[in-house]
């Protein structure tokens, strides 16, 4: 009986490792450049969602007309860079609304993805 090895030496392993370690690094390499390009035009639509809220919020709650808070949305669309059409402010009844609808372009490397941002606050006096 011997005690011979059945299996290869490292020539024939020579290398796998470093493949491997180049598909893992290109894989985090595209990740990485994905969320740098788009985690922060994620973090500032949520910003902006969040500021309407609060002027749909106190100027409803103040019984604020339209024409006083149309400004203060514009000054919101421009700080924000986004067309001051996709922010509407209305009056119903007693009441404000205050919506907002945009689209935004995620940069997915090969294709863009349209992101549609919708958010709509209502809120009456009291």
């Amino acid at each position: 009986m011997t005690t011979r090895r059945q299996f290869r030496g490292k020539r024939s392993e020579r290398g796998e490792g470093n493949a491997k370690l180049i598909v893992y690094l290109l894989v985090l390499g595209i990740v990485g450049y994905l969320g740098i390009m788009n985690v922060p035009k994620y973090l500032y639509m949520h910003n902006l969602k969040t500021d309407l809220e609060d002027l749909g919020r106190t100027s409803g709650a103040r019984g604020l007309t339209v024409d006083r808070v149309r400004p203060r949305a514009d000054e919101l669309a421009r700080k924000y860079e986004i067309p001051v059409q996709d922010i509407k402010v209305e009056q119903e009844g007693r009441g404000l609304s205050v919506s907002l609808h945009t689209v935004q372009k995620i940069d997915l490397i090969v294709t863009e993805y349209d992101w549609v941002v919708e958010q709509t606050t209502k809120q009456q006096p009291f």
